[in-house]
């Protein structure tokens, strides 16, 4: 616990939702090891960090990844016609 251990938890937090996995038991696990206060904060700052980075990630690296499937996907078609 501590400083360290929240810092640990927010890096692993933004890598798990980087990943896409469920957050409800990790978000759980940090209330109960941290306390609510500490727990609620380092999964907002946890999460906030993953999502931005994903995003960066599809953005800039998986560009051209993503431009594929929405080729291959008719109803990304339409959506990305509108």
């Amino acid at each position: 616990q501590g400083h360290r251990g929240l810092v640990a938890y927010i890096v692993g937090f933004s890598f798990w939702e980087v990943c896409g996995l469920p957050t409800s038991v990790v978000e759980t696990a940090a209330g109960m090891a941290f306390g609510f206060r500490q727990g609620l904060l380092g999964s907002f700052i946890g999460k906030t960090w993953g999502s931005i980075m994903a995003f960066l990630f599809g953005r800039t690296l998986l560009s051209r990844v993503v431009q594929i499937q929405m080729e291959k996907n008719e109803t990304l078609q339409l959506i990305d016609k509108s």
